[in-house]
């Protein structure tokens, strides 16, 4: 019984780590050839404040009607950013493309937005 739990608990920690460095690894290599920094273009899965979760691998639809726990279940990817200034008037479900400096490697990542412009609403 406690080999069985010590091989579910080594397959989840393996898929924690394996999901963790593919997002590492999807948004890192995302460089803005103009400005230099890192980019990612994504949709808008939530805002609370000044924090926002962009999400892939989902549309404008689908992330407009699930809930921010399905959105995180669903995705590709998924990255908290807080943005501390934005002239953009930004909403659920909007396309948009984000640059930042780095990321943590948290599942969801998280960083800090320098840039937020909407590519579609």
């Amino acid at each position: 019984m406690m080999h069985r739990k010590k091989i579910i608990l080594l397959i989840v920690f393996m898929f924690v780590f394996l999901s963790t460095s593919f997002l590492i690894k999807s948004f890192s290599n995302m460089t803005d050839e103009e400005s230099g920094q890192l980019s990612v273009e994504g949709i808008i899965g939530g805002i609370n404040g000044e924090q926002l979760l962009i999400v892939q691998g989902l549309n404008s639809e689908e992330v407009r009607n699930l809930s921010e726990r399905e959105i995180l279940a669903n995705s590709t990817s998924a990255t908290y950013f807080t943005l501390l200034d934005s002239e953009e008037k930004l909403a659920v479900g909007y396309k948009v493309k984000v640059w930042y400096e780095n990321l943590d490697t948290s599942n969801p990542a998280r960083g800090t937005a320098t840039k937020i412009s909407v590519i579609d609403n």
